[in-house]
C-alpha cells in the first residue's frame, strides 16, 4: 500500500472514531448528568489523542477536528433541539472531508487538480465530498433543493479551505458555515 495513502487513512481513522460519541448522545436514554459525564469524558480523551497527533506531525487538522466535536457535544447535550443540525453536521465531518481526502490518494495519478496555485484540492475529491454531504442531507432534511444548494455551497468552502489565499482550517470554516445554515 502506498505510504501516503497509509498515512491519511490512518489519520482520518480519527474522524470515523467520532461516530460512537454521536450514537451515545443520539440514542442513550439515560439522565442528563450521566450523558454529560460520558461526553465529556470521551470528547477529553479524543482531544488528548488529537492534541499527541498533531504535536507528532505538526497537522493541527485533528485538533480542530476534536474542538468543532466537543462544542457539537456541549450545544446538544444543553440545547437538544440543536441536536439533528449538529449530528449532521458533524457527519458531514467525519464521512464527507474524510472520504474526500481518502479518495484522491486512493486514485492516485489519474486525479486531476483543480488549481494548482491555489492548494491540492481535486476533482474527484471535491466531487465525493459533494456527493456524501447531499447524501447526509437528504436523509435528513427530506429537501431536494436545500440539500442540493448547501451541499454545493460547503463544497466551495472547502474548496477555499486550507489553501494559499484563505488560511482557514476545513474543519472549523464548515462546521461553522453549516452549523448557521443548519440551525
Amino acid at each position: 500500500m502506498d505510504l501516503k495513502l497509509y498515512g491519511t487513512i490512518n489519520r482520518k481513522m480519527i474522524h470515523l472514531f467520532a461516530l460512537p460519541i454521536w450514537f451515545i448522545l443520539v440514542n442513550v436514554d439515560v439522565s442528563v448528568i450521566s450523558t454529560l459525564a460520558i461526553m465529556i469524558v470521551l470528547a477529553t480523551i479524543i482531544n488528548a489523542i488529537l492534541l499527541l497527533y498533531s504535536i507528532r506531525t505538526k497537522r493541527t487538522g485533528q485538533v480542530n477536528f476534536g474542538l468543532t466535536m466537543t462544542f457539537s457535544i456541549v450545544i446538544s447535550l444543553f440545547f437538544r433541539k440543536y441536536l439533528l443540525p449538529f449530528t449532521m453536521v458533524m457527519l458531514i465531518l467525519i464521512l464527507a472531508d474524510g472520504f474526500s481526502t481518502i479518495v484522491p490518494l486512493a486514485l492516485k495519478d489519474k486525479t486531476h487538480k483543480i488549481n494548482k496555485d491555489i492548494n491540492n484540492k481535486t476533482y474527484e475529491g471535491s466531487i465525493t465530498f459533494y456527493i456524501i454531504t447531499l447524501v447526509i442531507l437528504l436523509i435528513f432534511t427530506r429537501s431536494i433543493q436545500f440539500s442540493i444548494l448547501l451541499s454545493l455551497f460547503l463544497t466551495v468552502i472547502e474548496y477555499f479551505s486550507d489553501n494559499k489565499i484563505l488560511k482557514v482550517d476545513d474543519n472549523i470554516l464548515i462546521w461553522l458555515c453549516a452549523s448557521v445554515m443548519l440551525i
